[in-house]
Formats: structure tokens, C-alpha cells, sequence
């Protein structure tokens, strides 16, 4: 691991010396010098140059933005083994090191085995650290045709979640994640140290403690939503960041319970599941006045306590299921529930009324008549 990180950071140190802007260019200048300075086997110095190149490709697009960007570099020891220096017998995983020595072995326990057992299942690339190792599944799941449908609407303290039978699931454990997050933060705050190392590692352990109660109630939400065995549909709430960053006007604690949400760690979930379990992709919609619209008849709510809409036309419900109903009617491909979006919800004297020329208009149809 610890040479594996070496050729990593050599590799983009001389990419950045000799501006290297091609895979050919990579290869043919420090392959041979990583070869040279190494014994590893040659699928590891492929990938090591692979992976360095990635970064300062990452490293161009970022100084367009902020010509002051560091250079990347690898503090933590890891290597990433390909599929052809692997092999799995039995419950051992054998990886190959150097050329000519034997495999070191590593034992896998049985929930491991059983995901390879699955039929056209392919391994690939093994990512391993000094505690963890990550084997990535490639499966090949059979396609879904959905005709239901379901409309989320994630928001600070649930997740709301409208299905196209008429069911509404309301998802209120979300709000342990702020309290989280506002917790961790407090406690790190407090701490004092001169020693920036100490610090450091302390602040690392509290910040993977936060992550692994956060990924674990979002894992719980999506899975629930997932083995429903419909087509969800979601707001694409890509740049949603912006608008509670430092200099538009809010307080440091409003910005950081908005912030504190992990929306893309959700949607993430949501898409890879959706993928693994169903075959099918998320619907991503604009989120457009999905909570300002009246789910009846499109109009503009009017805000209550207790986070309650109502609109002229009669309809008074929560506004978190409110805005799921208009994601599941904006996003659903289906034309007669999407009929359903903009319908009338009153006697058709009424809907008649509302008009100012609905009198004037019949009258005169009748006259012709």
C-alpha cells in the first residue's frame, strides 16, 4: 500500500513537471521510471499512472475556477487491485504481489461469498486500505416495466412520499440527522488543543462517527422506498447549496441545519438501489413550483401554521404532501395520472362560475343555436 501510494504522488509530480495532458504521454514517460524504482507487479503501475492522471485532470478544471488549488496528494496508504491480479478459491481471496511470489491470502466471510453466488455476477476492481477492503459487483438485473408510481419530496425534518394507488408515507426520522450533525458540531467546537495533529485525528473520528449514523438512517428510508417495487420520482435539486452560502443574508446556524441535509447521499441511494434491485433508473423532475402550486388545481397555495396549505378551490392538506402529490403528477410518464395533475375537485356549476365570461360565452352559443 505504502508503494502504491508512492507511485500514485510520483506519477503527478512529474505529469505536472512535464504537463502531461494525454494517457499516451503518461505511459511513455513514467512507466518506464516507476518500473525501474519498483518491484510491484506491472497491472499495479498501470493503475497507479491511471489514477494519477484522472487527478490532474480534476486538478486543470478546478484552477480555472481557483488558480490557487493545491497539487493532490496521497497521505493515505491504499492500492487498488484489478481483476486480473485477484482471484477468489473458495472463501479466500488470493492477490498477487510481486512477480513470481506467491498470493497472499485474505479469508471473506459468508454474507461476502454469498453476493458472488448470484447468477451473471462479475467482480472487479478491490480497493483495500489497512482496515478496509471494498470489492465492487457488477450484476446484471432484469429490467422492470413500472405502472406505479412514486413522488418524494425530501425536506429538512421528513421525507414525504406520495404513491399513485392514493398510499402517503411520511418518513419523520430524517430529523435525527440535523440533530446529529448540530451535535457533532457543537462537540468539536469545544475542543482545545494545541497539538493541530491530535486535533485533527479527533476531529476525523467524530466526523466518521457523524457519517456512519447519517449513511445508516438514509439506507433504512431508501431501501423501505425502493421494495416497493415502483418507479420514483424525484426533484433534481442539483445546486441547492448555493443558495445558503456565506454573504446571501442568513445566519450561520440557519445555513448550517439547510446544509447539514444530505440530499446528493440520498438521491445517490435511491438511484443505485433503484438500479441494483428494479433495473430502472430514478425520474428526476425541475422543482419548480412543486411546493407554491395547489396539487388540485394548480393555483397558488396559501401558506397556514403548522406547515398546512390551503387553496381557493377548498383543498387544505400538509404542504410536504402537497408538493410530493405535484412531483408524482409532473414526473409520472403514465398520461391518465398525469391527467390527474390540474384536476377539477368541484361540481361543474362551480368550475363554471370562476370563469367572468362563462355566462356571456354560453349565452351567445345559445343565441347561435
Amino acid at each position: 500500500m505504502e508503494e502504491f501510494r508512492w507511485m500514485i504522488n510520483e506519477a503527478i509530480r512529474i505529469g505536472i513537471e512535464k504537463n502531461l495532458t494525454s494517457q499516451q504521454a503518461f505511459n511513455s514517460n513514467v512507466y518506464h521510471y516507476l518500473s525501474d524504482n519498483t518491484e510491484f507487479l506491472k497491472l499495479y503501475i498501470a493503475r497507479a499512472i491511471q489514477v494519477a492522471s484522472s487527478k490532474i485532470k480534476d486538478l486543470r478544471k478546478t484552477r480555472r475556477k481557483n488558480p490557487n488549488a493545491k497539487i493532490p496528494h496521497y497521505k493515505k496508504p491504499y492500492v487498488i487491485v484489478d481483476k486480473q491480479s485477484y482471484k477468489i478459491i473458495g472463501n479466500t481471496l488470493l492477490i498477487g504481489v510481486r512477480p513470481g511470489q506467491s498470493y497472499v491470502g485474505i479469508p471473506l466471510n459468508n454474507h461476502t461469498i454469498s453476493q458472488f453466488s448470484y447468477p451473471h455476477t462479475k467482480t472487479g476492481a478491490i480497493t483495500i486500505t489497512h482496515d478496509t477492503i471494498s470489492i465492487s459487483i457488477l450484476k446484471e438485473t432484469q429490467s422492470i416495466t413500472f405502472v406505479e408510481f412514486i413522488g418524494i419530496d425530501t425536506n429538512l425534518n421528513n421525507i414525504s412520499a406520495v404513491h399513485s394507488d392514493g398510499m402517503v408515507n411520511v418518513f419523520s426520522d430524517v430529523a435525527k440527522i440535523t440533530k446529529i450533525k448540530e451535535r457533532y458540531r457543537r462537540v468539536k467546537s469545544h475542543f482545545k488543543r494545541n497539538d493541530v495533529r491530535i486535533s485533527k485525528k479527533i476531529f476525523q473520528k467524530y466526523g466518521t462517527k457523524q457519517r456512519c449514523k447519517t449513511k445508516q438512517i438514509i439506507h433504512t428510508i431508501s431501501k423501505k422506498l425502493v421494495s416497493q417495487k415502483k418507479q420514483i420520482i424525484l426533484e433534481d435539486l442539483n445546486g441547492i447549496r448555493k443558495l445558503y452560502r456565506k454573504g446571501n443574508g442568513q445566519g450561520t446556524k440557519y445555513r448550517s441545519r439547510l446544509n447539514s441535509w444530505p440530499f446528493y447521499e440520498f438521491r445517490k441511494q435511491l438511484e443505485y438501489k433503484s438500479k441494483l434491485y428494479n433495473g430502472v433508473e430514478i425520474i428526476k423532475i425541475k422543482p419548480n413550483h412543486t411546493s407554491s402550486r395547489c396539487s388540485i388545481c394548480g393555483a397558488k397555495v396559501i401558506p397556514e401554521e403548522n406547515r398546512q396549505i390551503r387553496c381557493h378551490c377548498g383543498h387544505r392538506e400538509d404542504r410536504d404532501i402537497n408538493a410530493a402529490r405535484n412531483i408524482l403528477y409532473k414526473g409520472t410518464p403514465v398520461v391518465q395520472l398525469r391527467g390527474l395533475w390540474l384536476r377539477p375537485d368541484a361540481s361543474q356549476g362551480e368550475v363554471m362560475k370562476q370563469s367572468k365570461d362563462v355566462e356571456q360565452i354560453t349565452m351567445s352559443q345559445i343565441n347561435q343555436l
